[in-house]
């Protein structure tokens, strides 16, 4: 469990291959995605048979950070806990991603210097930086050996007793800071070894740094973090994950260096703490000057109690994956549940106009909305928005922009009244990152017309009783609810007969194919129309659209909230064949 932070809505992030076969590390800005995979048509690329051709995606929504396993064929962990296929979890700076081989840390620019943090410090220590300084020579007389499994079995059953007690002191430690220091009390209390400390790779140093989590010195009043000289040699005996000792011969002082020599260290032990199969941590302890308190089985001892805390931070570990995952749901799903509330069924017949509606909320987001409103005397209003971001935030100002766009037409009956209106209030009440696209249309039956206000949507088009859909004219301004001084014009076009409005969120077109991120694997306008001009029925187009969106997608889980709707005037109006209703004016 890697040290690890929060991270800014705005912050880039930097994968960094750790561990494995050589790969270059890539950077990922905000509003962007990646894929890792075997083919080189992914962001990382990773040439190895263990990695699946797409086998992950990392993508940022509405300030989050998520990683998503792509249904690989050997998986992909997270801080050692292995991902369910398409579930996006939250990722953060210092958490450990393993693909195959490879081990990669995620890291942000927020990090800064890593290798100088604060560490938690217990007993008789003091707060202060942690940095370790390593002692890299290694002398005569300094004997250097792994600690063999065989060892535990030396444990009378007394020792055992104690060992239980520790483990359900440690396993019952609510986060990494006292677990660290139940085990730490542990080690030092079990084994006889007067000093110890909980040791970290600092990020980006390499192995010649790290950080303290936890420390502590049974013999001294006066202890600091920066005091804790280790060796070297034996830490990077510990890195192959079997613990290590160093020991003085024949009960010499043997010169292991001037600042351990200086202090006098005649013993020392590194375990490795291991959370799946990658080392997170290191138990050293060590001995000095004439202390002969270190047990005889304090080897086994504190191999025990190591692997009892590797276990105890992968239960943290999981838990914190699990406690990402769920606050994202549960904002995900109040917003959803706000969005089902207000939204009319998925067919009907409102004021004479005809209605087909599908909706299916993306994977991060539910932030779409729709309504189609009797304003009287034959006129029908109708609108569509897609609001940013995911979430609760984004569930606000669904349901908010929603009832105010509703109430407003029905009083003034004018999209462009409405339009304003609306903008200029929640420009002025939502937060700077949230805004709507927008489309609002007014159907009129009499007149034979639809007046609409476009503000940054354009994702619509007319289906003409006898032609074909085309493209529609996107003039109409920037998205509402960034700024409220935005005057939107609406523009007046014919609908007659038997002509369908079309109009629809980004998710329709932008939907990606199963496993990539790429723009030429999206859906796309084309394949819309294509579909809109072989239906018959606006049941027929919303009906046609989602289940090839579904089919493209390989499957329910969407890249964003996906919303289709089709209106048509009951088979009561008797118009003929309407002018060019996209350039109309």
């Amino acid at each position: 469990m890697a040290t690890r932070t929060s991270m800014n809505i705005s912050e880039s992030i930097r994968l960094d291959p750790i561990a494995g076969p050589e790969a270059e590390p890539l950077r990922i800005e905000p509003g962007t995605a990646a894929t890792i995979g075997r083919s080189m048509n992914n962001s990382m690329v990773l040439l190895d048979g263990a990695v699946s051709r797409e086998h992950a995606n990392i993508q940022e929504k509405g300030g989050r950070w998520l990683l998503v396993d792509s249904g690989s064929r050997h998986g992909t962990l997270l801080n050692g806990v292995r991902l369910e296929s398409g579930e996006p979890t939250p990722i953060q700076g210092g958490d450990l991603i393993r693909i195959g081989p490879w081990t990669i840390r995620v890291r942000t620019p927020s990090m800064g210097d890593s290798t100088k943090r604060i560490g938690s410090h217990l007993g008789n220590s003091a707060s202060g930086t942690a940095v370790v300084t390593v002692v890299s020579k290694v002398e005569k007389g300094e004997v250097l050996q792994h600690v063999e499994d065989d060892e535990l079995g030396r444990l009378a059953k007394n020792r055992l007793d104690l060992l239980f007690e520790y483990a359900a002191q440690i396993n019952a430690a609510p986060d990494e800071e006292n677990l660290c220091g139940a085990a730490l009390e542990s080690a030092i209390t079990g084994s006889g070894y007067t000093r110890g400390a909980l040791l970290r790779a600092a990020l980006g140093s390499g192995s010649e740094e790290f950080d303290v989590i936890a420390a502590i010195a049974k013999d001294s009043g006066e202890f600091t973090a920066s005091q804790f000289d280790v060796s070297a040699s034996l830490l990077g005996k510990a890195s192959s994950g079997k613990p290590a000792l160093l020991e003085s011969v024949g009960g010499d002082m043997p010169d292991y260096g001037q600042s351990v020599m200086d202090l006098s260290i005649h013993s020392a032990l590194c375990v490795p703490i291991l959370v799946g199969e990658e080392i997170d941590s290191y138990l050293y302890l060590d001995a000095r000057g004439h202390e002969r308190t270190v047990q005889q089985d304090a080897s086994g001892f504190c191999v025990a109690l190591a692997r009892i805390c590797g276990l105890a931070m992968s239960n943290l570990v999981r838990r914190d994956l699990e406690n990402r995952q769920a606050e994202m749901m549960v904002q995900l799903g109040a917003a959803r549940e706000a969005q089902q509330v207000i939204l009319p069924p998925e067919k009907g017949e409102i004021g004479g106009l005809t209605y087909g509606l599908r909706m299916r909320p993306g994977m991060y987001v539910a932030g779409d909305m729709f309504d189609i409103i009797d304003v009287g005397q034959g006129r029908v209003a109708v609108f569509l928005g897609d609001v940013t971001g995911e979430g609760i935030g984004a569930g606000i100002l669904m349901a908010s922009g929603q009832s105010h766009l509703h109430a407003l037409l029905q009083q003034h009956g004018e999209p462009e009244i409405a339009v304003n209106a609306v903008n200029k209030y929640l420009a002025e009440h939502s937060p700077p990152d949230r805004f709507i696209s927008l489309w609002v249309g007014l159907f009129d039956r009499a007149e034979g017309t639809l007046t609409y206000v476009d503000a940054g949507h354009g994702h619509w088009t007319v289906v003409p009783e006898n032609g074909e859909p085309r493209k529609s004219d996107a003039r109409g301004g920037i998205p509402a609810a960034i700024d409220p001084g935005v005057k939107y014009e609406a523009r007046t076009i014919p609908f007659t007969g038997a002509d369908r409005l079309v109009v629809f969120s980004d998710g329709v077109i932008e939907q990606s194919a199963t496993g990539t991120t790429r723009a030429e694997d999206m859906f796309g306008m084309d394949r819309v129309l294509g579909l809109l001009a072989v239906s018959g029925s606006p049941e027929q187009d919303v009906e046609s659209v989602m289940a090839e969106v579904l089919a493209h997608a390989g499957g329910d889980a969407l890249d964003d909230d996906t919303t289709i709707a089709s209106v048509q005037w009951n088979s009561d109006d008797g118009a003929g064949t309407p002018p060019d209703p996209i350039s109309g004016s």
